[in-house]
């Protein structure tokens, strides 16, 4: 969730109470959000208390909230470490206080995507900073957040932005008349970069609404505890599950010794994957049943074959020419297309820009909520996975785009298509180095047709 900040008019939070009746002479004193350029990120932190008993509640601790400016402080891997570790030193009085073995259960985009190697090596960073024995980081499954602890905490903080409407305050005219002609965040982002009086202004013109909705946040109340509020890390500070474990050898250079009980450490063990129970396939089996036990990552949702069927959209539109713009899978990075029946208007492309930038996809899953305008007018394919190559309609669109390996999506290391392959094939698309070396080939479509001459007899 993002919090809209108008520019001319007060714009709603977002944050809506049910339908009700108003008096026809009312004055529209504020926007509903739709699309707006600036807007704040919250991120929260619930430091458990732990349950004496794995059937007790998770839902008790501390509460640390940042808002964080979309625009100059995108949400990545490092930032959410760094923010971690510093919510950490603040919490313990003490840095021997701090737990050593920790679990982080969380949920978002591609910055929580614990299968990415940008992520992984802020976690690296956060296990050597912390000086850890062992550090377990998980992610919810794609719509299933509500199983996360600090999700819940969403319920109180929409107290704080509730009947809420934020606006900005005004930069210079040279400025305001900059920043008008730029609508995507990568565009704002790229003429700040060499413009550094617009991203000071830009600051500027945000601080009061972050110091406004840190003011309400920390009147909210968890456990009788009030919320705290925090700043977010700057660029100075900053300089499924993924698991980490000290090697317990006493001559390592990079961990330090255990500081738990060494009979605890020994004992300690990695998740196992989600495993199909024996007697009934359909549900995952009891964790006691395989923990200690080698599983494989086969059964993960994401790795599932695609579901059949047909697909939602209009018969005829999964074509070519019906390409209007791509997006990118947060789980495997392929790229995929969307279309549409008739061409977009500059409206659908901002909004379309706009569920891009802050909606994280999932191949198989939908680009827009259902109660949105593009629900019926913008389409996916739906019964892919990330199994699933790159479709032919990527290559054979009218809308530019780059070449990518069929089997993986990559741009990297592409192979040069052989000669023998291109005298047989009309279509043969690209294949990248790595899944070369796994055994896979170039992929090939439509065989030329040689004609034979007849000979007279």
């Amino acid at each position: 969730h993002k919090v809209a900040i108008g520019e001319e008019v007060a714009t709603s939070t977002g944050v809506r109470n049910r339908k009700s009746l108003i008096p026809d002479n009312t004055i529209l004193a504020a926007s509903d959000h739709d699309f707006t350029k600036l807007s704040l990120t919250p991120s929260v932190i619930l430091l458990c208390k732990i349950p004496a008993s794995i059937s007790e509640s998770f839902y008790h601790g501390k509460v640390y909230t940042s808002y964080k400016n979309t625009v100059f402080e995108p949400s990545s891997g490092i930032r959410h470490s760094t923010e971690f570790f510093s919510t950490l030193s603040d919490h313990y009085l003490n840095s021997t206080e701090i737990p050593p073995i920790m679990c982080l259960y969380t949920d978002g985009g591609p910055d929580h995507r614990t299968t990415y190697g940008s992520v992984q090596v802020s976690l690296l960073c956060l296990f050597i900073r912390g000086n850890f024995d062992m550090l377990i980081a998980m992610r919810t499954a794609p719509a299933q957040s509500w199983t996360n602890p600090a999700e819940r905490i969403m319920s109180i903080l929409n107290l704080g932005l509730q009947g809420v409407a934020l606006l900005r305050d005004q930069m210079s005219s040279e400025m305001e008349d900059l920043f008008s002609r730029k609508n995507t965040l990568e565009e704002i982002r790229l003429v700040a970069k060499n413009n550094s009086q617009l991203e000071s202004e830009l600051r500027n013109s945000i601080k009061s609404i972050q110091q406004l909705l840190n003011r309400r946040t920390e009147r909210l109340v968890l456990d009788n505890e009030n919320f705290i509020c925090k700043s977010p890390a700057d660029d100075e500070e900053i300089a499924r599950f993924f698991e980490i474990k000290k090697c317990g050898n006493i001559e390592c250079e990079i961990c330090t010794m255990p500081r738990t009980p060494q009979e605890v450490f020994e004992s300690l063990d990695f998740l196992p994957d989600p495993t199909p129970a024996a007697h009934d396939s359909d549900h995952y089996a009891n964790f006691f049943m395989v923990y200690n036990k080698p599983t494989t990552d086969e059964h993960q949702p994401s790795k599932k074959i695609a579901a059949t069927g047909t697909e939602r959209g209009p018969s005829g539109l999964y074509i070519n020419t019906k390409v209007r713009e791509f997006i990118t899978c947060n789980e495997c990075s392929k790229v995929r297309c969307l279309f549409s029946g008739r061409q977009l208007t500059e409206q659908d492309g901002l909004e379309i820009r706009h569920a891009i930038e802050n909606w994280p996809y999932t191949c198989g899953s939908t680009v827009f909520p259902q109660d949105h305008n593009l629900f019926d007018k913008v389409f996916v394919r739906e019964k892919i996975c990330c199994k699933t190559p790159m479709e032919f309609t990527y290559y054979s669109c009218r809308k530019v785009h780059s070449d990518r390996c069929y089997h993986c999506g990559s741009t990297d290391d592409l192979q040069d298509k052989p000669d023998s392959l291109m005298e047989k094939y009309k279509s043969i698309l690209s294949l990248c180095a790595g899944c070369q070396d796994k055994g896979l080939d170039f992929f090939c479509r439509m065989p030329i047709q040689t004609k034979k001459r007849k000979h007279d007899q």
